[in-house]
């Protein structure tokens, strides 16, 4: 907002306490102006010529003590700058979704041919005495292998979306 110094003093070299009046009428007293930021920046470029009658576009800003300040208003970033990171945002997204859409065909692959090859195997193996784990294993094994082998014949021959 825009503010007009009614009355300035300066308390130290890099501070200035006013009465300041808001574009909205309202007049505040006591209101601090500091030249640096709390990292020693300019904050304010035209502090020196501050004077009763100055024009200055700050924010101001009251502390939960009742201390009031006016600081700079924020600079707001280049819209360039912006892009570029959203740019590169982007990047980052359709790499990690293409990572997460290979793992997640290979669960497909994977959780799909275990369940066939042991629906297979158990029906195959049915009808004859139990089988022992090397006889069950083998015969998973195989069509486990074909499933696989299946799967990636398919998928070359054919543009499966998965």
């Amino acid at each position: 907002m825009l503010y007009e110094i009614l009355d300035i003093v300066i308390k130290k070299p890099d501070w200035k306490v006013a009465t300041v009046r808001g574009l909205d009428g309202i007049t505040l007293e006591g209101v601090s102006i500091n030249k640096t930021d709390q990292k020693g920046d300019i904050a304010f470029p035209e502090f020196d010529t501050l004077i009763t009658g100055s024009r200055v576009e700050a924010t101001y800003w009251e502390s939960p003590k009742g201390a009031k300040y006016l600081f700079p208003p924020k600079k707001k970033a280049n819209p360039t700058f912006r892009m570029q990171q959203a740019e590169k945002l982007m990047e980052v997204k359709a790499a990690n979704v293409d990572k997460s859409q290979d793992k997640k065909e290979l669960g497909i692959m994977v959780s799909s041919t275990m369940d066939h090859a042991t629906t297979i195997a158990l029906a195959s193996l049915a009808g004859q005495p139990f089988p022992t784990d090397a006889e069950f294993k083998a015969e998973f094994e195989k069509w486990r292998l074909w499933f696989l082998a299946e799967w990636k014949r398919t998928r070359e021959l054919a543009d499966v979306p998965f």
